[in-house]
């Protein structure tokens, strides 16, 4: 029992250290009408990651992508990449 406990304190601990990217205040329609606008003119294309600060695995992919230095790269020079906030799941009704 023990070590179930320090295992999910480690956990949670791990998933508050990586960098929340969903921001829920940002206009849905608004962001990603700015992103087009930015892609057209870099001559870009649009990547939406739509997930939220409650998702681990979309906070873990969004680190995952970012720290890798081919993977940021490839998107750094070929796409406008926004996170769209999706609200959190009801779970169980």
């Amino acid at each position: 029992m023990a070590f179930c406990i320090v295992l999910l304190v480690a956990s949670v601990a791990a998933q508050s250290a990586i960098k929340k990217v969903y921001n829920e205040d940002i206009n849905p329609l608004e962001q990603i009408d700015h992103a087009i606008d930015q892609a057209k003119a870099k001559g870009k294309f649009v990547v939406c990651q739509v997930g939220g600060n409650w998702c681990p695995w979309c906070l873990r992919f969004a680190d995952f992508i970012s720290k890798d230095t081919t993977i940021s790269k490839v998107i750094d020079e070929n796409f406008e990449y926004i996170h769209r906030e999706l609200q959190s799941p009801q779970i169980g009704k």
